[in-house]
């Protein structure tokens, strides 16, 4: 969810509502209120983690991580800081049982102590842990924190060119392989990327030289391994999907329906931080210890997931025991991924290769993709091709489009993950950030598809998105939908103020439009049942004046029996001489 943000309309509410509708560019940019004492030092993205010795032990997840600058003359990194704050998550699974508890490790400033001891877990025999990172700045870096580390360094260095080595030949047999041939020696990679030469964590952040950025991982491949296996085994019962209020399947981590530009990043785990900046796990002990402290959360599309989108559309988390919080069960990374594996029907979003995190040196790499795709128990892709982000975008369009269109009047009545910083529901917040993911600053769909943008946002002085239309059917990015000469796609702004009047059956409407650099133009207006590009239940041509405006009113009748304006219903202006909807409003 990053960059540029773009125009969208207002939704109507009620049975007398008035829309507003702008068009305004805007960059967003959310800082977050620092805590402790720093406020006035620059904020450094680039952090790194001090890995605990044994990380994978009972002691190694109870002892501290330690955040620290990777180039202090960029200034500290704080925990306490919530643009800087990393976060961890383990999933300790037990072999003999296939039962599985979560663990929240607490991360500290360097060389401090957090603000009570964290819980120490008791692991089954033979545990199988697996331990995920998430980050709010910009790339995290790991880093075993002992003596040891810059040999522990020059393995891993080792390590991975050795597993890009062995990518770079699977690549290049590729072609002549059959498919299961392929996913044979791509599953060899996967393990190679994660396995012995790395510390005693298994740690992996990326390939040598070129961190994924806000996401890392340790032993995740032996985890998703031994996890499998009970899978099939019957030890570990994957609970189903479930169908959602909207009549569709409830979606997963992988569901094009719900995706980004860069799924599965970053963990569900939150701290408390103190006043003076001290960290501590969350459970009710500490928050009742620890009065006034502010939490620290990690924004991630697997928590958009299950603690945001999932209660809305009626959905049930994938959850186990939380050993840091009993009395609350709690969605996983690793869960969430393991049910995605188990449950999501074609097609399977899996990470592309134009995610910002697998790029090296701005181009798509093979190894780096399946280093990442290995942390998230996705399958690995034998050639770039199986990567393909053009495939990704097409398939965000053919699915997120109208899955969100479908939902928008359950989102609308949600509130913004955000708190209103950038959006003012899950509605606008979920169409801000496919506009994001669709446009040039994120994958670049509109550029790969050739379309205009399909996500229109509409934002208030604040520049926070007020409302969105959905285009269901993109338009080419010629403007005209092919039918003759292109250009840039111009918009009509301004309001429509809808009254119903349930005695006599009809709507009146008042109409103040702008058509910019289109006097004396004729429009049409609509209105329009479940899509802006649907076939409208009523038309009324009008015609715009001297300075290309339109204030007319009208009445939409026959609305006998209605006690309500149906929240599918769109308002849309149209230019009869052309195929562009210029301006549509949900009502």
């Amino acid at each position: 969810m990053r960059r540029q943000r773009r125009f969208s309309p207002l939704m109507l509410i009620g049975l007398a509502v008035t829309v507003a509708v702008m068009l305004i560019g805007v960059g967003v940019f959310v800082i977050l209120p620092r805590l402790g004492s720093h406020a006035a030092a620059p904020v450094n993205m680039n952090c790194t983690l001090m890995v605990p010795a044994n990380p994978l032990t009972a002691q190694g997840l109870a002892t501290p991580y330690q955040l620290v600058a990777t180039d202090p003359a960029q200034g500290a990194c704080h925990e306490a800081n919530i643009n800087q704050a990393a976060f961890v998550q383990a999933v300790i699974l037990d072999p003999q049982t296939g039962t599985m508890s979560a663990y929240e490790p607490v991360v500290v400033d360097q060389g401090t102590q957090p603000a009570v001891v964290p819980v120490v877990p008791q692991l089954p025999a033979g545990a199988v842990v697996g331990v995920w990172f998430g980050d709010n700045g910009t790339v995290l870096t790991l880093q075993k924190n002992a003596q040891a580390a810059a040999q522990n360094n020059n393995a891993a260095t080792q390590n991975t060119t050795a597993a890009a080595q062995t990518n770079n030949a699977a690549a290049a047999q590729a072609q002549q392989q059959t498919p299961a041939q392929a996913q044979n020696m791509a599953q060899k990679v996967q393990m190679q990327v994660a396995g012995a030469g790395m510390n005693a964590g298994n740690c992996v952040n990326g390939l040598a030289n070129s961190p994924f950025g806000q996401f890392g991982y340790c032993n995740a491949v032996n985890f998703f391994q031994s996890a499998n296996q009970l899978v099939a085994a019957g030890k570990i019962a994957i609970p189903a999907l479930g169908t959602a209020k909207d009549g569709m399947a409830c979606p997963s981590t992988r569901d094009f329906g719900i995706g980004d530009m860069d799924q599965s990043d970053n963990v569900q785990t939150q701290y408390l931080a103190t006043a003076n900046g001290q960290i501590a796990q969350v459970n009710a002990a500490n928050q009742a210890q620890l009065q006034g402290a502010t939490t620290l959360g990690n924004p991630s599309d697997n928590a958009l997931v299950s603690k945001i989108i999932d209660p809305a559309l009626g959905c049930t988390p994938f959850t186990i025991p939380d050993l840091v919080n009993p009395a609350v069960p709690t969605a996983t990374m690793a869960t969430d991924e393991l049910e995605a594996a188990a449950n999501q029907q074609a097609p399977i979003a899996l990470i592309p290769s134009l995610d910002d995190f697998v790029l090296v040196n701005a181009k798509p790499n093979l190894n780096k993709i399946n280093a990442y795709r290995a942390g998230v128990d996705q399958n690995p892709a034998a050639t770039l091709n199986d990567a393909s982000t053009t495939t990704y975008c097409q398939n965000l369009v053919n699915i997120a489009l109208p899955r969100l269109n479908l939902d928008m009047a359950t989102f609308q009545n949600v509130a913004s993950p955000d708190g209103g910083v950038a959006a003012n529901n899950l509605f606008t917040f979920l169409a801000n950030r496919l506009n994001t993911t669709l446009g040039a600053g994120g994958l670049n769909c509109v550029g790969a598809l050739n379309i205009q943008n399909p996500v229109a946002l509409t934002t208030n002085g604040n520049g926070v998105v007020t409302a969105a239309t959905i285009t269901v059917k993109p338009v080419p990015a010629n403007g005209n939908g092919g039918n003759g000469a292109g250009g840039v796609q111009q918009v009509a702004t301004g309001s429509a103020t809808i009254n119903l009047d349930t005695a006599a059956g009809n709507a009146p409407v008042a109409l103040n439009i702008t058509y910019p650099n289109h006097p004396n133009q004729s429009i049409n207006v609509n209105a329009v049942p479940n899509s802006c590009t649907g076939t409208p239940i009523f038309t009324q041509q009008e015609n715009t004046n001297g300075n290309s405006q339109n204030m007319a009113n009208t009445v939409i009748n026959n609305l006998q029996g209605l006690k309500a304006i149906p929240n599918n219903w769109f308002f849309t202006v149209t230019d009869p001489a052309r195929t562009i909807w210029w301006l549509a409003v949900a009502l």
